[in-house]
């Protein structure tokens, strides 16, 4: 009986919850009939990271995760330790901005935050963070605003020191 009532527990809580992954290179191959059919319903793929990486699974990925029914958004791995946040906004869009499409099948940009060694040209995290966001916002009318995926670290408090 317990058992029966954490099964429907379960069951009830997932049909709340909107199931989603990430994926780059580093998945290889995406089986996405099988990623949709498992439950996926939105996916992000990574594009770039800094401004010397475009992620060789790109373009399958975008456009067989749509093709398949999976929500699809671009991801930038920041380097905000390397790079003016310009430049990289400009490098992100020039590979992931035609995959950012008003079709119904695109959701928001990301940036994805993970290294804190660092904010080159900006007086804190906040700051390129938020310049990123403003000029990748400022090269299309298809969203709102790009999505912050973070790490914890000590950019999350917003660290000013280079």
């Amino acid at each position: 009986m317990a058992l029966t009532a954490f099964g429907l527990a379960a069951t009830s809580a997932q049909a709340n919850n909107l199931f989603g992954i990430d994926v780059s290179s580093f998945q290889g191959s995406v089986d996405w009939s099988a990623a949709h059919g498992g439950g996926v319903q939105y996916a992000f793929a990574k594009a770039t990271e800094g401004t010397y990486y475009v992620d060789a699974y790109l373009d399958r990925n975008m456009k067989t995760g749509k093709l398949r029914g999976v929500k699809m958004g671009c991801y930038d791995f920041a380097r905000p330790d390397l790079y003016c946040v310009s430049t990289e906004a400009n490098y992100f869009w020039s590979h992931a901005g035609g995959y950012i499409l008003a079709d119904g099948k695109t959701i928001f940009p990301v940036i994805d935050f993970e290294t804190y060694n660092g904010h080159d040209c900006q007086s804190s995290y906040t700051a390129w963070m938020n310049t990123w966001s403003s000029d990748v916002q400022a090269k299309s009318s298809h969203f709102m605003h790009p999505i912050l995926y973070s790490s914890a670290g000590a950019g999350m408090c917003d660290v000013t020191s280079a």
